[in-house]
């Protein structure tokens, strides 16, 4: 039996029948992830001096342009910080675009990274929207890509969501949803945020010359007022 391997994704194996009839076995070695066809051939010759051939054509069909997130959803705590949103695609361009609830509680970098399949290192500064991908590497192979999204701190009680949406040359589009996490309920008292103060009046009820005294009052949540006496 003689294979032959010339092209990596497609092996050709004679059988050992290299003379009078017989056949060869094409065997297609992997799924493509590129987004233009690919295709080769198999030239079958005779010996003779002036031979005569035969060619086998083959080809593999493409995949179809898609943006796939490595996640359905990231998650991010209440302080501000950043997110490492990954994925893969093979656009010849990617532009992202952010949706937010009620609250802007994320916004993008000014460039991304790719590294198409088979590349030693990503290929930084790829602009995140209008900029197409030099060489078109997502033609004949599969590109990861690396953005990072700035989220602002929550100082509410309440969840926050944004959606990342990045869509290719084709309107495709591929997104993922970020989650943050609600702020601890607080409260504290006047500029200085302090959580406890005093205030004093003297034995005619006042108090630098009044006999009131504002004090202000911070919260993240809702709040309610007892009185005592000591």
């Amino acid at each position: 039996m003689s294979t032959y391997t010339n092209v990596p994704w497609m092996t050709v194996n004679d059988h050992n029948a290299r003379s009078g009839n017989g056949y060869v076995t094409h065997t297609c070695e992997e799924a493509y992830k590129g987004r233009v066809q690919r295709q080769g051939y198999t030239t079958i010759s005779t010996d003779e001096e002036t031979p005569d051939s035969a060619i086998v054509n083959f080809i593999q069909l493409p995949k179809p342009e898609y943006i796939i997130f490595d996640q359905v959803s990231y998650n991010a705590t209440a302080a501000e910080g950043q997110i490492t949103i990954t994925g893969r695609t093979n656009a010849p361009r990617l532009d992202f675009a952010l949706t937010t609830d009620a609250n802007s509680i994320g916004s993008l970098p000014t460039y991304f990274s790719i590294q198409p399949e088979g590349d030693v290192s990503p290929t930084e500064n790829q602009a995140v929207s209008g900029q197409t991908f030099t060489g078109d590497p997502g033609a004949t192979k599969e590109i990861a890509f690396t953005i990072v999204v700035t989220i602002a701190a929550n100082t509410t009680i309440n969840q926050r969501y944004c959606t990342l949406t990045a869509t290719g040359s084709t309107g495709v589009t591929g997104s993922v949803n970020i989650i943050q996490a609600a702020a601890a309920s607080f409260i504290n008292l006047t500029s200085s945020h302090l959580d406890q103060v005093t205030i004093t009046f003297d034995n005619k009820g006042m108090s630098d010359g009044s006999s009131s005294v504002d004090v202000d009052v911070f919260s993240n949540d809702d709040w309610n007022i007892t009185v005592e006496e000591d």
